[in-house]
Order: structure tokens, then sequence, then C-alpha cells
């Protein structure tokens, strides 16, 4: 690890960067790390008693916490979760499977880190590492930004600037979806697909909007797009 990293610097990892000299090194550079833990990791005491909860997202959390040496140990246990996991495992056994499954540790997950904050904060911070994963996979694979073959430097750049704002545009229709609940139904792909389908035509020296889907237009009116999205005419 560079010297020159600055103090409070922080790294949210994978279970795949576990290195106890790292750690040391980063504890003493004044370094924060937040890191999962391996599920048989000797780390946490899975069967200590819950020191409380906290509400994510409309979830119920449980977690208990412990030092050990230099670092903080949280374990969190999300109720649901739990409850899908011994769903699945039953499911697997009654179809005559023998799955691996330990009660003690379904659905937790313990996290090592040298913050000192409280649990529920721990817990946020390495939450919110899922929404960026998720914003780099719109970006990649929806947007599909890695594969734009330019070689003018200008034009790079002003095609990644136009992706960012697809990638905002992007999680503002989300937003807007979960709003009007209907995100488990639409996504924003869809959604997307609908709209696209509203274009203007030509007819004569007149340019009109073309007959808007049924689909289209519900789907704006559920969206609370206003009227004027959809004029009867345009200019030409």
């Amino acid at each position: 690890m560079e010297t020159e990293m600055p103090p409070r610097t922080l790294f949210v990892m994978d279970r795949g960067f576990m290195d106890d000299y790292n750690f040391g090194k980063m504890n003493t550079d004044g370094v924060y790390f937040i890191t999962p833990l391996k599920r048989n990791s000797r780390l946490p005491d899975y069967s200590r008693k819950e020191d409380g909860f906290f509400m994510f997202r409309k979830r119920v959390i449980r977690y208990s916490s412990r030092t050990v040496h230099d670092y903080d140990v949280h374990a969190f246990e999300d109720i649901l979760l739990r409850a899908t996991e011994e769903n699945e495992y039953y499911s697997l056994v009654s179809a005559g499977k023998n799955p691996s499954y330990s009660p003690d540790r379904a659905w937790t997950i313990a996290i090592l880190t040298n913050m000192g904050e409280k649990a529920q904060s721990i817990s946020e911070l390495y939450k919110f590492r899922s929404d960026i994963e998720e914003a780099f996979d719109v970006f990649k694979n929806l947007l599909q930004v890695d594969t734009p073959y330019l070689r003018d430097d200008n034009t790079l750049r002003g095609y990644v600037f136009v992706s960012f704002i697809s990638l905002i545009a992007y999680y503002r229709i989300l937003k807007l979806l979960k709003a009007k609940k209907i995100s488990s139904r639409i996504s924003v792909k869809d959604a997307l697909l609908q709209l696209s389908k509203i274009y203007l035509t030509d007819v004569g020296d007149r340019t009109i909007m073309a007959e808007i889907p049924k689909k289209a237009r519900e789907l704006a009116e559920i969206l609370d797009l206003k009227p004027d999205l959809f004029p009867k005419s345009v200019p030409s």
C-alpha cells in the first residue's frame, strides 16, 4: 500500500481482498476499510445474542457487534432473506437433494472494519456498494458504453458525457416508476421502449404527431407526463 494514500480514505471491498498485512498497513496509515468475511471465518460470533436492529429500505436488519484486536466485526441478519434461504433449502430437500445449510448463518453477513462507526452506518455504506455496482452494470450492459469503437479523443469525451447523462435519465425514470409502484412490472427498458413508439411524421408541408399507441399513452398517463409532451402538431 502506497504511503501517499490520503488518511480517512475509505475502501469498500469484496471477500477476495482479505489480506492481514494490507489491513494492518491501512489501519496504521489511517485508511479505512469495510470488507465482508467468508461464511467460514472464525472472527464473527454467530451465537451472540443480537445487540439491536435497524430498518434499511423497509427491511428489518438485526445485528451483533464485537471487537477483535483493532477491528470491529459486525454480523447482520436480514430476516426476509433468511426466510427465503430457508424456503429454498427445504425446497431442495423435498426434491431429494442435500444442500449445505447452516441455520445460525442464514441469511447473515459479517463485516470487518476499522472505521469505529455504528453497525447501521457500516451496513449502509456496504449496501451502497451494491448500488454502485448496479449503476456500472446499467452503464456497461444496457447503455453499452464499454464498446464505443471511437478513435478521436474529443468524440470519445462527448460520447462518455452523453452516456453519463443517459445514466442519470435512467435512474430518474426508475425513481419515477418506483414512486408510482410499478417498477416490479415495468422496467426502465420497457418504459423507454413503449415511449419510443411516439414519433413525428411529415404530412405534406406539416410535421405532426403520429397516432400514439394505447400502451404508450396509458404509460404516459400513469407517469403523469405533461400533456404538452404529445402535441397535436408541431412547427414544420
